[in-house]
């Protein structure tokens, strides 16, 4: 999955909470490869969505700050972004994926988290609390497999030139897409696999 069909997914989720967090969701999928049971409810039992208290931001010479308690400026100013995975299917627990800034404004993974940050904590969620969680009336609500497997099958039937079809298309083309991006860049087959923790 290219990411212009992440941008084209951002021209069309709706707005409001839930569509910033549908988009979120797609960066975030594409940069750190997730698997839908980390940041989606899924219908699966294996869902164990990547909380608050698992990001934090750095800058280039900085100690880590944790999301869920360093003051909020202090996080937005940070190049740097991370997140530990405690319970992952390899059965590798505590490691840390990081990434820069990618110098887009929007297909950032480093901003995507500042968003989901700043949500969070200008809404008084809890460290526990998981990260592409939105407030809906008095409850935390999070986005679906579902609702994310629409918005991104809708950018692809905008995008006509692909060589795929809306029905291809779901939260794990991200994942897969993630990897192929990195693939074409050139990066080396082990550094995939790290990141994406096969």
């Amino acid at each position: 999955m290219p990411l212009q069909v992440i941008r084209m997914a951002a021209t069309l989720a709706p707005h409001g909470a839930l569509g910033g967090a549908l988009v979120d969701a797609a960066i975030l999928g594409f940069y750190f490869m997730l698997r839908g049971g980390e940041y989606l409810r899924t219908s699966t039992l294996s869902s164990h969505p990547i909380r608050l208290c698992q990001v934090q931001f750095k800058t280039h010479t900085g100690p880590a700050l944790w999301a869920w308690q360093a003051p909020l400026p202090s996080l937005l100013e940070c190049s740097y972004g991370s997140i530990t995975f405690v319970t992952q299917k390899n059965g590798h627990k505590g490691a840390a994926i990081l990434h820069h800034v990618s110098g887009d404004p929007l297909l950032c993974p480093v901003r995507a988290l500042q968003r989901r940050v700043q949500h969070l904590r200008s809404n008084g969620a809890p460290s526990d609390t998981p990260l592409l969680a939105t407030l809906d009336s008095s409850s935390w609500v999070l986005p679906t497999s579902t609702q994310l497997t629409t918005l991104l099958r809708s950018a692809v039937s905008h995008l006509p030139n692909l060589s795929y079809l809306p029905s291809d298309v779901s939260p794990r083309s991200l994942r897969s897409g993630g990897a192929m991006a990195l693939l074409q860049a050139g990066e080396d087959k082990m550094v995939i696999q790290m990141v994406g923790r096969w």
